[in-house]
């Protein structure tokens, strides 16, 4: 909803993801994430060189990709809050990897949540929390 109210996809756009029965979704996350176009980046390559082993995308305006074998650690997972952060976390092991992804899709979705408030209601412990969840994130 947030990548439609900023104009990144249109409604129609929008619509279609929601109701598309063609993006199998992560039976663990809820309905907003899918897999990012469809699957296709699965087995490319990704940013830290590796091969993409997973690639979600949620329909807020965020995505979370693992990656395996990369230039700098065995696994890597790289997650982007689109025009907010990007940030990468390196694992030794694919269930490091995927405890991650989980982390991060549960502290995305409390963050989205918080946009549901307002700007004009955003005080100074909307901020708190905001700048709370984003630092939980990136210190992982």
């Amino acid at each position: 909803m947030a990548l439609e109210r900023v104009g990144i996809i249109s409604q129609e756009e929008l619509n279609q993801r929601l109701n598309s029965t063609t993006s199998k979704n992560v039976t663990t996350f809820n309905s907003r994430w899918t897999r990012f176009d469809k699957g296709r980046s699965v087995n490319t390559y990704g940013s830290e060189g590796g091969k993409i082993t997973e690639d979600w995308e949620c329909i807020d305006g965020a995505r979370v990709t693992i990656e395996k074998d990369g230039s700098i650690a065995p696994y890597s997972v790289t997650l982007g809050i689109y025009r907010l952060m990007f940030h990468t976390h390196f694992s030794n092991t694919e269930d490091r990897a995927k405890e991650f992804r989980d982390f991060s899709i549960e502290k995305i979705d409390e963050l989205f949540a918080l946009y549901d408030t307002a700007e004009s209601q955003r005080d100074e412990t909307w901020h708190a929390n905001h700048n709370r969840l984003v630092n939980e994130i990136a210190e992982q």
